[in-house]
């Protein structure tokens, strides 16, 4: 079993748009060694985030982001123990479409159990925003 965390979180006012590149490539190169899989997407006012993989790999992730500055006003809307991850590597994706920070606002909204159907949708609506 893996664990899967999904949350959203906002960045803290300063947060420079050229701070994220650096962020996504210390991510990419920390989570590839852990065996990190997920997504992050970064709307310029939200962060969304699915982190999946080894239960204390990430615990310890977890922790880390909890921590982190950069980062508040978290709201997990996902944690879970699953067989098998939605993601096989971990993406990155940047879309500005004011329909995605609606969506985000809703899962933040959502914490709680999900059935499989509105599990499936969030997978599918994460999928779909991806911008590898």
């Amino acid at each position: 079993m893996i664990r899967r965390i999904a949350y959203a979180s906002r960045p803290q006012s300063g947060l420079s748009f050229t701070e994220i590149p650096r962020i996504v490539a210390a991510a990419r190169t920390r989570n590839t060694v852990a065996g990190i899989t997920g997504v992050l997407l970064f709307t310029g006012r939200d962060f969304a985030q699915v982190i999946e993989g080894p239960r204390q790999t990430v615990a310890d992730l977890w922790a880390s982001i909890r921590a982190d500055p950069r980062h508040h006003d978290m709201a997990v809307f996902l944690d879970e123990r699953t067989p098998v991850p939605w993601f096989g590597d971990w993406r990155v994706g940047f879309p500005l479409d004011p329909l995605v920070t609606a969506q985000i606002e809703s899962w933040r909204q959502r914490a709680g159990t999900w059935d499989d159907a509105q599990r499936n949708e969030l997978l599918r609506q994460l999928a779909a925003i991806d911008a590898i």
